[in-house]
């Protein structure tokens, strides 16, 4: 769409330009000299001034010319198990991952909206950006989400039946980038370094002091702070671009992704300054993942106000998706897919995206969590939705007591948070119970979900007697399904009887109301 575009700058140049010709038509009045500046206006309106697609012509060609570069891999350098990412030779980055500080998580989602865990505080995390002699230039905190993921959609949908709609993710990944210009801290680099050749030591030193402060700040926010080592910046990396496909690869798009008959990537950006409504409407996009960038900037180098851009990444075979986000309030970032692909991985460096920004509210509408809410299982008796979320790795068991019924719809909903299932049942289980499990791994038809043959899986479910085989990988999770009650002790735990169901951590203990769906009883195994 062509139209005219107007911003300060522009109409601060037509005025220059007006008072110019004014005072030179005053001394020169010869014909010529307005042919000349008829011309001279027409060339220089056509390419600043006339939009197409939301930017001017030296606006697209700048752009262009940026997204048909070829993405540059940042230099990844470890500091004492810390993998510090050198952008060229100006930018400093590093990244830290933030989980829920309990490694089993129970969270309570209201009617309304409202998730019973703490998000991620940026008004206090803003303050620590230019603090002492370092100047951070930016903080952007990514959450990965998988909203409702299972290859087979018609499972997906089952499980989302029995949910709701539900303004938060389930899964996902949740990121926070410190990023720093040398230019900016040649006194802190300085003071920190011994002599001229370990200036870079005393960059890198000065900005791990900062993400030092925000770890202390974000962690006495109730979560849990691990700083990117060298190996998890390229698993976490290889983990980004495996799941947006060609992301970096497409040079001039509109859109990317995996596939260009089925599935697509969208890049948006809100088109005003978002609200609370809106924010909800994103998190309830149809797609099978997300990415959601908050990037706060301070007005100056000597801080003021802070600045915030939002942007999504929305990775969906929907082909309404693009329509939905819109009316969320969210428009295309044309021609620059590509730049905002590089924000989301961090063995890439990141180039400079064109988007407007806005004044950053208190308390501001986009959260982020720390990961997504866990797994489905019940509503509460005034109408919420009860989810527990494990933290992958650490090598808890979770117990679930009741029949084959429950224990499969909740492996499912598990499913769901894109997390990797082998089912490995020790002995003591019976060839039904096995055959019900290998007739629902070929139902669901899921690389996510296997039989007895997946070591490297996130979980592995097993039962009382396959406990101690399962527990000797310290990688995976371990989830023990029993009809009755083990002898063993059960430090976390989901009962199921009928439509009654408890859920019992460390901590608490909380009653729900189990019901699943009719289409989630369908992919049981009879």
């Amino acid at each position: 769409m062509i139209r005219f575009g107007f911003s300060p700058v522009r109409v601060m140049v037509w005025a220059v330009l007006f008072v110019v010709s004014t005072c030179l038509a005053m001394l020169f009045v010869p014909q010529w000299w307005w042919q000349v500046s008829a011309a001279l206006a027409v060339v220089w309106l056509f390419p600043t001034v006339i939009e197409v697609g939301g930017a001017s012509f030296s606006d697209a060609i700048r752009r262009t010319r940026l997204t048909s570069q070829p993405y540059i891999p940042a230099r990844i350098r470890e500091v004492d198990g810390t993998g510090v990412l050198l952008e060229g030779s100006d930018v400093v980055c590093v990244w830290m991952e933030i989980t829920p500080r309990d490694e089993v998580d129970v969270t309570v989602v209201s009617g309304d909206g409202v998730v019973s865990r703490p998000v991620l505080d940026i008004a206090k995390m803003a303050p620590l950006m230019n603090q002492r002699d370092v100047v951070v230039e930016s903080l952007a905190v990514t959450t990965m989400a998988y909203s409702s993921y299972l290859p087979s959609y018609t499972a997906g949908n089952a499980v989302v039946q029995s949910m709701g709609t539900l303004h938060a993710p389930l899964g996902g990944r949740t990121w926070v980038m410190v990023r720093a210009r040398v230019g900016d801290n040649v006194r802190a680099a300085s003071v920190r370094s011994t002599g001229d050749e370990d200036f870079d030591d005393g960059m890198i030193a000065a900005v791990l002091s900062t993400v030092a402060r925000l770890r202390v700040v974000i962690e006495e926010g109730g979560h849990h702070v691990s700083v990117l080592s060298p190996e998890m910046v390229s698993q976490v990396s290889s983990m980004v671009q495996a799941g947006t496909g060609r992301i970096l690869d497409k040079a001039r798009t509109r859109f990317f992704g995996t596939d260009e008959s089925s599935m697509k990537a969208y890049a948006l950006y809100p088109r005003r300054s978002v609200s609370r409504s809106q924010v909800a409407a994103w998190r309830s996009l149809p797609g099978i993942r997300s990415f959601t960038t908050t990037r706060v900037t301070p007005s100056s180098l000597r801080g003021g106000p802070l600045r915030v851009r939002d942007r999504v990444v929305l990775v969906t075979r929907d082909k309404a998706a693009l329509s939905k986000a819109r009316k969320a309030g969210l428009t295309v970032l044309k021609r620059q897919q590509r730049q905002a692909a590089t924000w989301l991985v961090p063995a890439v460096v990141s180039q400079p995206v064109a988007q407007p920004d806005f004044a950053m509210k208190d308390p501001y509408p986009v959260v982020h969590y720390g990961g997504g809410v866990g797994m489905f299982v019940g509503s509460t008796s005034s109408g919420g939705s009860v989810f527990v979320r494990v933290r992958p790795g650490t090598g808890k068991t979770l117990h679930l007591i009741g029949d084959t019924v429950s224990h499969q719809i909740l492996i499912m909903r598990l499913m769901m948070e894109s997390h990797s299932v082998n089912i490995a049942l020790g002995d003591d289980a019976s060839e039904e119970v096995c055959e019900r499990w290998r007739a629902l791994v070929k139902t669901l038809n899921s690389p996510l979900l296997a039989y007895g043959s997946s070591k490297s899986s996130d979980f592995v479910v097993t039962t009382p007697e396959g406990h101690a085989a399962a527990k000797s990988n310290p990688t995976q999770c371990v989830v023990v399904i029993s009809e009755t009650t083990p002898t063993m002790s059960l430090e976390y735990s989901i009962r199921i009887a009928g439509s009654a169901g408890v859920v019992t951590t460390d901590k608490d203990q909380m009653k729900v109301f189990f019901a699943p769906s009719p289409s989630e009883k369908s992919f049981v195994a009879h």
